[in-house]
């Protein structure tokens, strides 16, 4: 009985690890994809100023 307890809250932790993940890795993606984008541009732009000139 002990081993079987132990077993499902070992699954139930791993389950809820993983969500918490996924939703961190959403939460730093949703964050970081726009914040890289924009420097892309940036970058970009910053070279189109200086070739202009």
């Amino acid at each position: 009985m002990r081993r079987r307890i132990n077993f499902n809250f070992s699954l139930l932790d791993a389950v809820l690890f993983s969500i918490l993940w996924a939703v961190i890795l959403m939460v730093t993606m949703g964050i970081a994809a726009p914040l890289f984008i924009f420097y892309l541009v940036k970058f970009f732009t910053d070279r189109m100023v200086i070739e202009d000139c």
